[in-house]
């Protein structure tokens, strides 16, 4: 099943992973998942998308974003909260790309015009990004 969702998210990313560390395959197995299968397909997408050698490791697959998002209130209305995921998710994948919004865009999978919207929409300041 492992292989079959980093052969998946190497298609939908544009990525060349070759699979996961004998370690990652371990803690995969021990890992009780209690979203089920949804739960192990979203993480391995996830780690194939910040993985930066060819193979899997337990950094990509376990280890929090630098910038955690802040846990939602309950006063947050669902409009908020998908435009702070989605200012998030698009900031994180600023920095994966070093700043490149095509090679940005490709990974997020729409297109370089509709990343720039979303940048404009979002208010997010390219120029106050990290990226380490």
């Amino acid at each position: 099943m492992v292989d079959h969702f980093v052969a998946r998210a190497n298609r939908q990313h544009h990525r060349n992973i070759k699979g996961v560390s004998p370690i990652v395959l371990k803690k995969l197995i021990s890992y009780p998942w209690p979203g089920n299968i949804r739960e192990l397909a979203h993480t391995i997408e996830r780690a194939v998308i910040l993985c930066k050698t060819d193979e899997i490791t337990a950094v990509q697959l376990f280890d929090q974003p630098k910038s955690s998002p802040s846990p939602m209130l309950l006063t947050d209305s669902l409009p908020e909260t998908l435009a702070q995921t989605e200012r998030r998710i698009i900031i994180d994948a600023l920095k994966n790309e070093n700043g490149v919004q095509a090679a940005a865009a490709r990974k997020l999978g729409i297109s370089r015009a509709n990343l720039g919207y979303r940048i404009r929409k979002l208010g997010i300041g390219l120029r106050e990004l990290d990226y380490e």
